[in-house]
């Protein structure tokens, strides 16, 4: 979908720090709806609850939340939607993610540290 001409544009302008182009989520759908260019396929979801998720609508959800006024709030919401548009390959987002930010820890054990 980044190849898509209302799509491409509107990254670029996430990059620059501008606000998204569209009025409203309902404007984004309506694109997305209309454009003969998007491919249509689902996903199992990440879970396993569901075979099959929209995967071009979480993405649209994805570059929707990518614009939120809060940057962390639009990096983790952007985040949660791209693992969902992966469904259960879901892992390889997080793998990329890793590679875009190699100072992230590579793993958490969720023991406590020691701090003596």
């Amino acid at each position: 979908m980044t190849d898509l001409d209302w799509v491409k544009p509107t990254l670029a302008g996430l990059e620059r720090g501008e606000l998204l182009p569209f009025a409203d989520l309902g404007e984004v759908f309506r694109l997305l709806h209309a454009d003969l260019h998007v491919r249509r396929t689902t996903v199992a979801s990440y879970d396993g609850w569901c075979d099959h998720v929209p995967r071009q609508h979480m993405a649209v959800a994805a570059l929707w939340l990518a614009g939120a006024e809060n940057p962390l709030a639009a990096a983790l919401e952007s985040l949660f939607h791209a693992i969902v548009t992966a469904g259960i390959d879901y892992e390889s987002v997080l793998s990329e993610v890793r590679e875009a930010f190699p100072e992230l820890p590579e793993r958490d054990s969720g023991q406590p540290k020691n701090f003596e």
